[in-house]
């Protein structure tokens, strides 16, 4: 055979292999036209569902998969995270479900319609619904570094912390990881060519009931006062706060110190306890109030975008 033929034959060989490429090519647009337009349709058919959909902030302000984790989705044939205003998930379908606060859910639901099924949960489970001072409890694990103090939760009269342990001159204190915690952010910040100060660590009983008295001194409160901090409600008084400040003229919260401490204070175990709204913390926003709560739990707060430590324990420590 001459060559010529050859040349020929390998041609007519490359020319239907490139047909037989442009056939398969074809096939797939069609098929993925013919997919969009049936996927079009479907939702053009449930644009009354979408339309009608509300949707929480607070839950939608976290990443979607976190805001799934905590739900059991599909009871039923067609529930969906969506479809809340319609009441299609209930409040047993929610991981953190207590049948205890069934009524509580029901009345917190309906004096907040707008929140999401899984939102009403958490926020009765940590007793949202109760006015502040009104069911207050004393906890047992004060020296527990995930300990909750709020307006309902106290640490009994005349509470002292067992491992306090200077900090910089002596002037503050923390508890004894706390501060081991705070002295490694320190020198991590002063490697940045940044400082910062503090300006109250641990507080006694007798310091914060003054700081109350002077609070209420020529004020008419209400019931849900959110900066009146009663004896026993402060969180300085477990050992594991620190209020910090920039050494520089800048407001804090516009300081370079506190962008490197948003980005870096979970590392050494601290959080940013009042950097959430008032009506969830019941606490007036401190955007210089850093927690200890241990690297672990710091780091997966950060991860999980969770910025509450209450709700945070409610759906991943106590189930």
């Amino acid at each position: 055979m001459s060559k010529k033929v050859s040349k020929k034959k390998t041609i007519r060989k490359g020319s239907r292999k490139l047909r037989n490429q442009k056939r398969i090519m074809g096939v797939l647009l069609v098929f993925t036209i013919v997919v969009g337009l049936v996927q079009v349709q479907a939702l053009v058919n449930d644009s009354n569902k979408i339309d009608s959909a509300t949707y929480s902030p607070l839950v939608f302000s976290e990443p979607l998969k976190q805001t799934l984790s905590v739900l059991q989705i599909a009871k039923k044939d067609g529930d969906s995270l969506f479809n809340n205003k319609n009441k299609l998930i209930e409040f047993s379908d929610i991981k953190n479900y207590d049948e205890d606060n069934l009524d509580r859910y029901l009345a917190y639901s309906e004096a907040f319609p707008e929140l999401l099924t899984a939102e009403v949960v958490w926020r009765v489970n940590i007793n949202l619904d109760v006015d502040d001072y009104t069911s207050v409890i004393t906890i047992d694990n004060p020296e527990d570094n995930l300990a909750i103090i709020n307006k309902n939760r106290a640490v009994a009269s005349g509470y002292v912390p067992s491992d306090l342990t200077d900090l910089e001159d002596g002037t503050f204190q923390l508890s004894k990881a706390a501060a081991k915690a705070y002295k490694l952010l320190l020198a991590d910040i002063k490697k940045a060519e940044l400082d910062l100060k503090v300006l109250n660590a641990y507080m006694s009983e007798q310091e914060v009931k003054l700081e109350h008295d002077e609070y209420i001194l020529d004020k008419e409160l209400s019931t849900n006062d959110y900066g009146l901090v009663k004896p026993g409600h402060s969180e300085h008084q477990l050992g594991l706060a620190v209020d910090v400040e920039n050494t520089d003229e800048a407001n804090f919260s516009e300081s370079e110190v506190y962008f490197w401490l948003k980005n870096n204070a979970h590392r050494f175990g601290f959080i940013f306890r009042y950097e959430v709204a008032s009506e969830i913390s019941h606490y007036n926003n401190e955007s210089n109030h850093l927690r200890y709560v241990g690297e672990d739990v710091a780091v997966d707060m950060y991860e999980k975008n969770i910025k509450h430590l209450e709700e945070y324990l409610d759906k991943y420590e106590n189930r």
